[in-house]
C-alpha cells in the first residue's frame, strides 16, 4: 500500500491554556489508577470527539458538545472522560480494559444517545491493513491494541513510537507495550497515531513483526467502528 491515507479533517485538538494535546491523554484524568490504565478510555473518547465534531448524525451526548469547542478545553474532556468511565467502560486498576470491553463500552453509548455506529473488535490477521485502511476512508478513527507479549503475558519486549522531525527524518520517542492508541493516518511505510495526547508514527513493518513475534494476533488487534 502506497497510498497515503488520513482522516479527512483536522484530528481533534486540546488545550490546557499552555500546552496543545494532539487528541486526549490519560494523563489528565483525575482518577490515579485511570491515569495508569485509562488508554481505552481515551480511545473511545476520541473517537466520540471527532464524530460529534465531524458526522452530522452524532450530535447528541457529551463529546457532541465539546465538539463545538476548537481547541476543546482539557477540563471539559476530562470531564466527559469520568462520566465516559465511570457508566460504560470501567477500568480495572492495574489492568485496564480489554478491546472487546472497549467496544462493548463504546456500543452501550452510543445506543444510549442515538448514535448510528457500532464499534467491533477484530481478531486475527486477515484484512487488518485493509480494514485501517478502509476506517481511515470513511472518516473514523481505528483504534489500535498494542497488545501485550504473548503468551508471556508479563515480558518486557515493546513496540517503537518515533516523532516525526521538521526534515521529515523519524526519531525514536519511546517503547510500549499493553496500550491503547487512535490512528490518525496511514501511508505504505508509516502509520500515524495519537497517544497520550501526542502524535507519533509507528514503522509498519515494526508493528507485524512486534504482533508475529513477541505478541499474537489475539492481543493486538483493532477496533473498528461502522455504521449500522
Amino acid at each position: 500500500m502506497s497510498e497515503t491515507l488520513s482522516l479527512q479533517h483536522p484530528f481533534p485538538a486540546l488545550s490546557d491554556g499552555s500546552r496543545s494535546y494532539y487528541g486526549g491523554s490519560q494523563k489528565l484524568l483525575t482518577r490515579n489508577y485511570v491515569r495508569k490504565a485509562g488508554c481505552g478510555v481515551i480511545c473511545a473518547a476520541n473517537i466520540l470527539l471527532y464524530l460529534g465534531r465531524h458526522h452530522p448524525e452524532c450530535g447528541e451526548g457529551p463529546f457532541a458538545e465539546l465538539g463545538r469547542e476548537d481547541p476543546v478545553p482539557t477540563a471539559a474532556f476530562c470531564c466527559c472522560c469520568d462520566r465516559l468511565q465511570r457508566r460504560y467502560l470501567p477500568v480495572l486498576p492495574h489492568f485496564g480494559l480489554t478491546g472487546p470491553q472497549v467496544a462493548w463500552g463504546m456500543n452501550r453509548y452510543c445506543r444510549r444517545y442515538h448514535l448510528p455506529y457500532r464499534m467491533r473488535w477484530r481478531f486475527g490477521r486477515r484484512r487488518f491493513w485493509d480494514d485501517i485502511a478502509s476506517m481511515l476512508e470513511q472518516d473514523i478513527p481505528p483504534t489500535l491494541a498494542i497488545g501485550p507479549n504473548f503468551p508471556a503475558l508479563w515480558g518486557r519486549r515493546k513496540l517503537r513510537f518515533y516523532r516525526q522531525l521538521p526534515d521529515g527524518s523519524y526519531r525514536l520517542a519511546t517503547s510500549v507495550n499493553r496500550h491503547f492508541v487512535t490512528v490518525t493516518g496511514l501511508d505504505g511505510e508509516w502509520l500515524r497515531i495519537s497517544s497520550w495526547g501526542r502524535e507519533y508514527y509507528v514503522s509498519r513493518q515494526e508493528l507485524t513483526d512486534y504482533i508475529t513475534g513477541p505478541s499474537a494476533w489475539l492481543v493486538s488487534n483493532l477496533g473498528l467502528v461502522r455504521r449500522v
